[in-house]
């Protein structure tokens, strides 16, 4: 039977309880087991947003259209883990804190980091270095535990590799995540306050690594998202939540640090979306409102997850009204692309077999595309966008 869930956000239990209800161990073979997220989608978000078609065509048999209901689930990405490059950026609206650790294990067996080492460690002649070389064997020594599940033997030759070589990013940066998500049903290592300070480590010798290999923003800016979540799920933990200065506190950290990972790498858009959680946790309407549209035009399912994400009720009108926007431009680019389409339609000259092949096809996508139009929600208006291309390109040649 699947295990429900609710997001984690301002207001539910401890962090470390959040993670230990979701555990699954063999979550990339046991796909009956994930977890999943159990939501309603109001009727104003429906007729916004996505209808009952359009949520079926997005989440399949998650979505009840009789009851309206969303379970939102992540057997996909177990599925598809070993074929993409596990990163953040590739995940999106998928990201969730409880498939941390799993991620970290395919980068591990995906080999994501080995080359960005051995550039960074030729850069800096490491292996001239007895001390340094031996800091880099237990490091590796650390990945191959992490890849087994072994989660505390990780962490104990990540604290060897510290020792012999206190100033290397890749080092800090693995102890900042294990700390933040390293939890199964053998261990649990998850300590936010250590969480914070090796990846606040990271970010600061990720910073002087960014001077000699440019391209190395791609991780500081997912050290500056982890570094983001571990100042923002400290804030239920018991002595800071009935803190409100100090729940300000760690907000406030968090939304500098989500700021931060966009301005870096623009191409996460979990970042994007937690920099839109922090500024309405915050009040910051302006910010929540842009930063989440950011997300949306990366991954249209952000809509879906900000619908039940509690994190927003405080600035829900503000969110309903960029959904309006966000129909009435999709809404917009679709007509006008409608119009082409007919346009090139009308031009068309048949005089042979191809053409009238041609010319059948287009007027059933445009036909398709219209029946979505008229839909006009956000979804079914982005979804007609591409029946409407494909007919333009496709008849253009006939002109």
């Amino acid at each position: 039977m699947p295990i429900y869930e609710e997001m984690f956000y301002l207001g539910t239990g401890r962090y470390v309880d959040f993670m230990r209800s979701s555990l699954r161990r063999n979550l990339i073979t046991q796909t009956d087991k994930l977890m999943l997220i159990y939501a309603e989608i109001s009727a104003q978000t429906q007729e916004i947003v996505a209808g009952n078609d359009e949520l079926v065509r997005e989440f399949g048999k998650g979505f009840d259209a009789t009851n309206r209901t969303l379970e939102w689930g992540f057997s996909h990405i177990a599925e598809g883990l070993s074929e993409i490059s596990s990163t953040i950026e590739d995940l999106r609206a998928d990201f969730n804190y409880n498939i941390g650790l799993v991620i970290e294990q395919m980068q591990i067996q995906n080999k994501l980091i080995n080359k960005v080492i051995e550039k960074l460690d030729a850069i800096h002649k490491t292996l001239e270095s007895p001390l340094l070389t031996q800091a880099r064997e237990f490091y590796r020594i650390a990945l191959e535990r992490l890849q087994k599940g072994l989660i505390d033997k990780a962490l104990e030759a990540l604290l060897k590799a510290e020792e012999k070589n206190d100033a290397d990013f890749f080092t800090e940066f693995q102890l900042g995540k294990l700390y933040l998500y390293g939890i199964d049903e053998d261990d649990n290592v998850i300590d936010l306050k250590k969480a914070q300070e090796h990846l606040r480590l990271a970010i600061r010798y990720g910073k002087g690594e960014l001077k000699v290999l440019p391209d190395f923003n791609r991780w500081l800016g997912e050290a500056c998202f982890h570094a983001a979540i571990a100042y923002y799920v400290s804030v239920n933990e018991p002595g800071i939540k009935e803190n409100p200065a100090e729940v300000k506190r760690l907000l406030g950290e968090a939304y500098n640090l989500a700021k931060e990972s966009c301005e870096i790498y623009p191409q996460i858009s979990e970042a994007y979306y937690h920099y839109a959680k922090f500024s309405a946790l915050l009040g910051d309407a302006e910010n929540t409102i842009s930063n989440l549209e950011k997300a949306i035009l990366m991954d249209r399912r952000y809509c879906i997850k900000a619908e039940i994400d509690k994190d927003f009720d405080a600035v829900r009108p503000k969110v309903i009204e960029l959904y309006e926007k966000l129909r009435k431009d999709s809404e917009i680019k679709a007509r006008d692309l409608l119009e082409q389409a007919k346009g090139h339609l009308s031009k068309i000259y048949v005089y042979s077999e191809e053409g009238r092949q041609v010319r059948e096809e287009a007027k059933k996508l445009i036909h398709d595309a219209e029946i979505l139009i008229e839909k006009n929600t956000y979804f079914s208006n982005l979804d007609a966008i591409p029946y409407l291309k494909k007919a333009i390109e496709i008849t253009s040649y006939l002109l």
